[in-house]
């Protein structure tokens, strides 16, 4: 009973540090990726508008400080978080196996009494690059629609655009009337904020900025089941 205790709490161990491995991984592709989508996808001056995501906004060394924000580094920008992953861990078994690859030949070599250890020949090294080069290149091709995707605010308009919008959606300052959020403050759930408009439309959005959050909630008739406290935003 207590070897199985330990060979859980040694899986969970396992798991966790394999997820917060994933999250330092992910981390400076993600955010370099979604500045390098506001300078070249945005089809707005830089400087009129404010990313209302936080991803498009925080810069490398503004790493999360909280398990939660940590944790869910890798779900981020759904689907990107998961497909920069994906790139990472197809990088990874890439490399290991081209290492297990030199070192066979390695043994290989020592078995045979030569005294010049084996090493890969060139032609290894430029196939590894050359799969590399393709993985890559299709990573970027599947991450397109994502990073085409944003949410800005300008002095007058909301513009948002989705992941299978052609189009950007303008939605006027002057007629949001609601924000809301739905989920679990504590961070035991996503948490969703819905955006109404006096139109009757809408949309919904995770992982806003705070700073541009705030700004919204002080918009006169603005409605809204959150209060801003400090530098910190409270359900009411």
């Amino acid at each position: 009973m207590i070897k199985k205790n330990v060979s859980l709490v040694v899986c969970f161990a396992v798991v966790v540090l394999g997820w917060f491995c994933a999250a330092l991984l992910c981390w400076p592709v993600l955010v370099g990726l979604k500045h390098l989508a506001t300078a070249t996808l945005i089809p707005h001056a830089p400087g009129t508008y404010r990313n209302l995501g936080f991803t498009s906004n925080v810069g490398l060394w503004d790493f999360p400080a909280s398990f939660i924000g940590i944790f869910s580094i890798p779900l981020l920008d759904m689907p990107l978080g998961p497909l920069i992953t994906l790139w990472w861990v197809t990088f990874l078994t890439m490399s290991l196996s081209f290492i297990g690859a030199d070192r066979k030949a390695a043994r290989a070599s020592s078995t045979q009494q030569r005294k010049k250890r084996a090493r890969t020949p060139p032609l290894s090294v430029a196939g590894f690059v050359k799969r590399l080069a393709i993985v890559t290149a299709v990573f970027l091709l599947l991450s397109v629609p994502c990073l085409r995707r944003y949410e800005i605010v300008t002095q007058t308009d909301i513009y948002v655009r989705d992941l299978f919008d052609l189009h950007e959606r303008v939605y006027p300052l002057a007629s949001l009337n609601s924000i809301r959020m739905n989920g679990d403050p504590n961070g035991r759930s996503v948490i969703v904020w819905d955006f109404g408009f006096a139109s009757g439309q809408g949309f919904s959005t995770v992982g806003p900025d705070s700073d541009v959050l705030r700004r919204l909630l002080s918009l006169p008739g603005v409605e809204s089941n959150v209060r801003v406290a400090g530098q910190s935003l409270r359900m009411k």
